[in-house]
Order: structure tokens, then sequence, then C-alpha cells
């Protein structure tokens, strides 16, 4: 409801979980379409009384067996 220029349906963001950083921030993880990612790139959104910047979210898996 805060963001209408994004045009984003229910159901289209779901949250997958959230977690603090060692300087304190919180991040929550989303997962989205890859056209409602594209639209969210471009922009930073409205969470509440946060203006937030989005970004990807990657895991790089660690090879431990060398």
């Amino acid at each position: 409801m805060q963001n209408p220029d994004l045009n984003l349906r229910n159901g289209e963001i779901v949250a997958k979980f959230s977690y603090v950083t060692k300087k304190m921030n919180r991040n929550l993880v989303v997962e989205v379409g890859a056209d409602t990612r594209k639209i969210l790139l471009q922009r930073e959104i409205k969470i509440g009384w946060q203006i937030c910047r989005i970004e990807d979210y990657l895991v790089a898996n660690k090879c431990f067996k060398c």
C-alpha cells in the first residue's frame, strides 16, 4: 500500500527470513518473480517509516575438501 507506483499484487513478494549484521543492520530476505525483481532493483521502497534499498541476496557455497 505504501508503494503504489510499483503496481504489486498480493503474493508477489514472499518474506523468507530476516537477519542482523555485525553493524546491527536488520536485513529482510524476500522471494520475488523475475519481473518484480527487475522493478525493485531500480528503486528504493517504503516499509513502515523506513526507505529501504534493494539488493540481490546471493549465497556462495564453499568447498571444504581442499
